[in-house]
């Protein structure tokens, strides 16, 4: 609906007659950001698409825009104040989430890195090596609390590869990422 009043105000064409060279003055009217850009273009190709299906346009003026590229957003990091509650709050938590808790808190590794974590990846006495996304492996010192903890759940793994394992794989997969994100969404709740 944007697109075609806009189209109607600037052009001599609605969104149904609309030239390419319309919708690319269209798409740049538009807001300079890659992401919106890509997503009005996007849209437009597809209601185009669905008037070539019903037999209302033969071509799609829309698959000529440019996609733009997008930068790579960074992750969301936890608040310091949110994270020094949770630490506050691991021990009452259990063992497990204590382990989550502190692994995300003391190493800095990503989600997904923690997730995966396996208990080959450590280095008597203070040390893991974890591979970051797309990059080389690094090594990521540990405090001695979550030494400590992690020694302690080992006590308790029966021979599983995984640190953090799915309750239903029998120690040979990792827990899904929902149930991680739901293992942190509990955490908050609690703290």
């Amino acid at each position: 609906r944007a697109a075609d009043r806009w189209l109607r105000t600037n052009t001599p064409h609605s969104l149904f007659g609309a030239t390419p060279a319309n919708l690319r003055a269209y798409l740049f009217s538009q807001p300079p950001t890659a992401r919106t850009r890509n997503h009005i273009r996007q849209a437009l190709c597809g209601f185009y698409d669905f008037l070539i299906s019903e037999a209302m346009r033969n071509d799609n003026p829309a698959t000529g825009l440019p996609r733009l590229r997008q930068p790579r957003s960074l992750p969301n990091p936890y608040r310091p104040e949110d994270i020094a509650l949770l630490v506050k709050c691991a021990p009452a938590l259990g063992l497990v989430h204590k382990a989550v808790v502190y692994t995300l808190s003391y190493t800095g590794l990503r989600h997904f890195e923690a997730r995966t974590l396996r208990w080959d990846q450590f280095e008597p006495p203070y040390m893991v090596g974890v591979v970051q996304k797309g990059r080389d492996p690094r090594n990521v010192y540990l405090v001695p609390i979550l030494v400590k903890t992690l020694n302690q759940l080992r006590g308790m793994n029966r021979g599983g590869i995984y640190v953090f394992e799915s309750p239903r794989g029998g120690g040979r997969r990792p827990i899904s990422a929902d149930n991680f994100k739901q293992w942190l969404d509990e955490m908050f709740l609690f703290a």
